[in-house]
Parts: C-alpha cells; structure tokens; sequence
C-alpha cells in the first residue's frame, strides 16, 4: 500500500493542468483590467479632443459672431459622440472666469447663446475657457474600481 501511495505522489502528470488552472483566473483579471483601462483612456483622448475643438471654435467666433456658442457646443458633441452624453458635463468661460456662457450643463439655450456670443464678441484678445468632464465607472467582472471617478479636462484659447 506504501509503495502504491508513492508511486501515486512521485508522478508529474496532470502538473502543468493545475498550475494553468490556478495562473488562468489571474491573468484573466489582469487583460480584463488592461481592456477596462484602455477604454478609460480612449474615453479621456476623446473628451480632451471635444474640449480643444469647442476651445478652438469659439477662439474663430469672430468669423460667425451670431453662433460660435452654439458652433462650439455642436463640434464638442459631435468629437464626443461615443461617450455617454448623460455622463458628459461641460462649462464655457470668457475673460477667465468673468463670463460663464451657460449657467445649466448640457444645454444651449437662445439666452446661453446670446449671453455668450455678446461676450465673445467684445473679448477680443482674451481668454475663453472650455472645461468638460465625464463620469466614468471602470468596472471588471461586476466591480467599479473607481468609484466616482471622473475625468475633466481644461483648454484655454485667446478670442481672434
């Protein structure tokens, strides 16, 4: 029976299934994780692209003075357009912080854009401010990492 037992432990076969049965789980959760990551960074290049678009367009408003709120507005959602637009929250400043374009997010209202195109318009040589931000929930296997997390981005441009 001894020499039974031992013949029994002294085999290597079915190692390498054991060792893969117990590697497996944690190089799974590790790509899911890198997928997960990955996704967030996608998610912030395309937020930062959003912003330096309506940055840029609203720096050109000069060139259509009656809708470059509203022209900026439209450039963000469209270079924003696989982000989760509930998710998406964005503020517009002229002349540092003097001027808030739009008191509400994600609106562009008659009022928001008279307010801000009158602004506009007389900040020549001044600053104006795109600041956006997204909530972002980076969940592997059932389970948010980062709970709360958002990701804001900021471009500063000169009116023209």
């Amino acid at each position: 029976m001894k020499r039974r037992l031992l013949n029994i432990i002294g085999h290597d076969t079915g190692i390498a299934a054991v060792e893969f049965a117990l590697v497996l789980p944690i190089l799974s959760f590790m790509l899911i994780g890198l997928v997960s990551f990955g996704s967030a960074l996608n998610n912030f290049v395309d937020l930062t692209e959003g912003v330096r678009v309506a940055a840029r367009v609203l720096a050109q408003s000069s060139a259509y003075p009656s809708q470059g709120y509203s022209n900026a507005i439209s450039f963000l959602q469209n270079a924003t357009a696989n982000l989760n637009q509930s998710n998406l929250n964005w503020y517009v400043y002229v002349n540092s912080s003097s001027t808030a374009c739009n008191s509400t997010t994600n609106s562009s209202t008659a009022a928001d854009n008279t307010a801000c195109n009158n602004a506009l318009n007389s900040a020549a040589g001044d600053a104006v401010t795109v600041t956006a931000t997204y909530s972002l929930c980076v969940s592997v296997m059932g389970h948010n990492f980062l709970p709360g997390c958002q990701l804001t981005t900021t471009t500063t441009q000169m009116v023209e």
